[in-house]
């Protein structure tokens, strides 16, 4: 096979705006971090795809399948079948939306920002960068705010 990409014939493509009118959308990673996904979390649409593999500023390790996006097979042999059970169950799809919205929504705070761009701060040693953002106060217990379902705390958005 042929390594030369401009062999490939072209394809339409769609646009992120034009993606947005479907409730679905696949982001899938190459040699790197799928770049989509930060666009697609954002969305009103519910992202599969497979657990990622790299880990950037946006904190991918820290997404939750079922929670912040529905994880499909590597080969994407159960597609289908994870999109019917979406359709069979809407609210839970919202849900996926909004718990992913709130993800994004912690890098529009400047203090995460801060606190995501400086990776030689998160991790140093073997402690991960959920218990420094503990330290920092970038994470706390409110009610009103909707909880981490791993640990009951909540992500400061304000």
């Amino acid at each position: 096979m042929s390594r030369n990409f401009t062999e490939v014939p072209p394809k339409d493509v769609l646009t992120p705006q034009q993606q947005f009118a479907y409730r679905y959308i696949l982001s899938v990673e190459g040699c790197d971090v799928a770049t989509n996904l930060k666009w697609v979390m954002a969305s009103n649409s519910v992202c599969l795809m497979p657990r990622p593999r790299y880990e950037t500023w946006f904190m991918e390790g820290a997404l939750i399948a079922g929670h912040h996006y529905v994880e499909v097979r590597d080969d994407f042999s159960d597609l289908e079948e994870k999109i019917d059970e979406l359709e069979a169950d809407p609210l839970r799809a919202r849900e996926i939306v909004a718990n992913a919205n709130r993800h994004v929504a912690m890098f529009r705070n400047g203090r995460m920002e801060r606190f995501a761009a400086r990776p030689a701060e998160i991790f140093r040693g073997d402690r991960p960068a959920f218990a420094l953002g503990l330290q920092r106060g970038l994470f706390r217990n409110d009610p009103g705010r909707s909880p981490d379902p791993r640990n009951g705390l909540s992500v400061i958005t304000a």
